[in-house]
């Protein structure tokens, strides 16, 4: 029955997504989502940050398709990088790189690609397929879930990016209670007072969550590239596209490693602030103790590719990630985190009414993720070369590019010269919190989760009659709340465990 309502959906979905100027955005996105994801050090993030302005006025499940077809896209283009040059684009084709660049140096970059690129587009849609069937299920809890749960799951989501952030998790609580605090600046919407506004008329709506991302992201990565001055070397070209695609036909060769690789993917994607770089380097240890050469590995093994591709984009995208974002409003990843802001500036709040009052969206929103895979894969196979070439572009003419779009896309947001000044204020932050560990997506996260949660504090408390036992009592809420003490408590208690047991062996 789930199945036949879920194949409904889809079709209304893709219905809403043939439009041909609709198309031709995920087109673009997928272009720049890939031309992002091959440049080593930029990522999802960055075209997430540079995208999000501009689709104010986009109907909301057009935005949200161009947001996951960014998203994937960019674990399509990084693995161009890890496989020519041995520089991962982003943390997810780490393990790609191991036996990507193996297989470039012994003259076969076509086939390495066309492997991974197949692999990216197969274990994408195999997280797809699981996701449109899984959510659903999740329709029937939505009523256990009230004003004690909701709040909750704001400080749930906010604490995983803290405990998994680069840095210590000191540093990520921190800076996830400096996001809360500036959330709170403003006015109150339930006391209708200004709070640390300093009597200027600028801060009384509040400091705006875009154009403080463009800063911690797109800003900082920036002022941190600009004080590189290496460039990348290509050992072998690509030459023919007949190579590429028998790199493209030998995924299917590799059933067992295609499901295994794709349920690892979708289960440590679905476990929020895991990320691609576990799901990855997981299936990759999975592919070497279940194959019968495994002294292979690391010298341009073809599953030592495929595994982790698979893995990569069943985790990232709509797959596994994207389950704990949509239907409780906690990020999967951090790369999850940015979805969470671009549904907040749609107006839309993800959770578990999602998939009640928005189904046709969902439904919408994976058409569009689809169709993006789609595209993305054929321009990853017609474009190897000219997209090769795009990531040796140079550090001078990068990074004016990318202060021209996150000023414009900071400015067009309200048309405010202040928004562009706490995009310079937020982008200096960024540089230093990144310098010495503290985290941006956590700081960002907290501004989007920080309202929430204090609106749903207050309701709360007025509903268990201004008393807090409401927190601790219902069963939902209870859970939640050990679930939170768990995450919190599990790395200390588990290097604690470690350590004792170290000791014992030794």
């Amino acid at each position: 029955m789930f199945i036949v309502e879920a194949l409904k959906g889809m079709g209304v979905g893709f219905g809403y997504m043939m439009d041909p100027v609709t198309i031709l955005l995920i087109m673009g996105s997928v272009v720049l989502g890939s031309f992002v994801g091959a440049v080593p050090g930029l990522g999802s993030k960055i075209a997430l940050t540079m995208i999000i302005p501009f689709t104010g006025h986009l109907a909301p499940y057009v935005a949200l398709a161009l947001y996951l077809s960014v998203s994937e896209a960019s674990s399509f283009g990084d693995t161009i990088p890890a496989v020519l040059f041995k520089v991962p684009g982003t943390e997810g084709s780490a393990a790609t790189a191991i036996d990507g660049y193996a297989m470039t140096q012994n003259g076969r970059p076509g086939f390495a690609l066309g492997a991974a690129s197949m692999a990216s587009l197969l274990g994408g849609m195999i997280g797809i397929c699981v996701s449109i069937l899984f959510i659903p299920f999740l329709a029937d809890y939505v009523l256990l879930f009230g004003p004690p749960e909701f709040f909750w799951m704001a400080i749930i989501g906010i604490s995983i990016i803290a405990v998994v952030s680069h840095g210590t998790m000191a540093k990520g609580i921190l800076s996830g209670l400096i996001g809360i605090l500036i959330s709170f600046i403003g006015t109150d919407v339930i006391t209708g007072k200004e709070r640390f506004t300093f009597g200027t008329m600028y801060l009384s709506d509040g400091i705006n969550f875009i154009p403080a991302m463009l800063g911690l992201f797109a800003v900082t990565e920036m002022l941190k590239i600009s004080r590189k001055t290496t460039k990348l070397e290509m050992i072998a070209t690509v030459n023919s596209r007949r190579e590429i695609w028998e790199g493209c036909m030998v995924c299917f060769k590799y059933p067992v490693n295609m499901i295994r690789s794709s349920l690892i993917g979708i289960i440590v994607g679905a476990i929020p602030g895991t990320g691609k770089s576990v799901a990855s380097f997981l299936s990759y240890l999975f592919a070497v103790r279940g194959s019968k050469h495994p002294e292979t590995f690391g010298k341009g093994e073809i599953e030592g590719i495929i595994a982790p591709e698979f893995a990569n984009n069943a985790c990232s995208g709509g797959g596994g990630a994207l389950i704990p974002t949509l239907t409780l409003g906690i990020p999967g990843s951090s790369g999850m985190a940015l979805i969470l802001v671009g549904m907040t500036f749609l107006g839309i709040r993800s959770g578990p009414a999602f998939i009640i009052q928005h189904a046709d969206m969902m439904y919408a929103m994976f058409a569009g993720l689809i169709i993006g895979m789609i595209f993305a894969f054929g321009l990853n196979f017609f474009c190897i070369k000219p997209i090769a070439k795009a990531v040796q572009v140079s550090n001078e003419t990068l990074i004016p590019v990318v202060f021209v779009f996150a000023f414009l896309g900071s400015f067009a947001l309200r048309n405010s010269l202040f928004d562009m000044l706490i995009t310079v204020i937020f982008g200096i932050l960024g540089y230093y919190m990144d310098k010495y560990d503290y985290s941006p997506v956590c700081m960002v996260l907290a501004m989007i989760l920080g309202p929430l949660a204090g609106e749903s504090f207050f309701q709360a408390w007025m509903i268990g009659n201004r008393s807090l036992t409401v927190f601790f009592t219902r069963p939902v809420s209870l859970g939640l709340f050990l679930f939170l003490i768990v995450i919190m408590a599990g790395p200390y208690v588990y290097q604690k465990i470690k350590g004792h047991y170290s000791r014992l062996t030794v």
